[in-house]
Formats: C-alpha cells, structure tokens, sequence
C-alpha cells in the first residue's frame, strides 16, 4: 500500500501535468527548437511532441519522487534536448566522430602551469589591494583584465 506522501506527490504530480502541459508546450518547442538550430540540427514536429512527451514523462517521475522543480519549463528544455541528442546519434551514426582520441580533444596542455600562473596572479591582486588606492585598483582592472589602454581607462573613471 503506497504511503500517504507517496500518494501526496502522486496527486501533485497528477495537478500540475493537468495544469501546466499545455502551458509549457509552445514556449518549451520553441526553445527546444531553437537550441537545436544553433547547434544545426532539425527534427520534424512529430519528433519534437516526442521529446517534449518524454521530458514531461522524465518531470513527472521526480515528482513522483517528491522533488522539487521550480524552473519547470527550463526542465523540459533541458530534458527534450538530450532526448533529441540521443536520438541523432542514434539514427545517424555517421555523424559521430569515431576514431577521434577524446584525450586529444580540448585538453589543457599544461594544468601545472596554468595554477602556477593563477597562484602568482593572485599574489599580484593582493599586493595591489594592499598598496593601491580603489581607484588605482579600478584603473588597473580596467587596463589588465579590461583590455582598455590608459587613455581609456582614465576616461572612463
């Protein structure tokens, strides 16, 4: 026998498909197709319903669980786009990049390197907090992290 919470989240979960299904349908396409295009990728209508039906399936599942989703709509986003992910690979196999060595793939060359520079630039940021004015320290930032050249910097404090 299911146990009161049980049937609490049960109920609830029931609510807010009835209540939000639709709602949520339009906006979650939309977004869902427009990440999609970005990435270069489209699927017919029919095949969007089908990833929206199993994101809601996904939504209502945790909230069977009693979890909490307050973006909702963000979920079903989220959610649709793996499934449809999912589903490239799966019915275009051609299109994955096999034989390409993950390792290879956006590494960082030299991580070692990387935390030497970070350690010594924060050394260098509390030397300025220790020794500059907060508009030095503002000119600073803009030149260094900014970008900006000194004529610009000045005009802009």
């Amino acid at each position: 026998m299911a146990t009161l919470s049980a049937r609490r989240s049960e109920q609830r979960a029931e609510r807010l498909v009835q209540r939000e299904y639709d709602e949520l349908r339009a906006p979650t396409l939309g977004a869902l197709r427009s990440r999609l295009a970005g990435q270069g990728i489209r699927f017919d209508d029919a095949d969007l319903d089908a990833f929206y039906n199993q994101a809601w399936h996904g939504l209502y599942e945790q909230l069977l669980r009693g979890e909490e989703i307050e973006n909702r709509g963000g979920f079903l986003v989220v959610a649709a786009h793996r499934r449809a992910i999912e589903e490239l690979r799966r019915t275009h196999p051609e299109r994955r990049a096999d034989g390409v060595e993950v390792e290879d793939r956006g590494r960082d060359a030299d991580l070692a390197q990387r935390l030497d520079d970070r350690r010594r630039l924060l050394g260098v940021m509390e030397g300025m907090r220790e020794r500059l004015s907060e508009r030095e320290r503002q000119a600073a930032a803009l030149c260094y992290l900014h970008g900006y050249s000194r004529p610009e910097a000045a005009a802009a404090l």
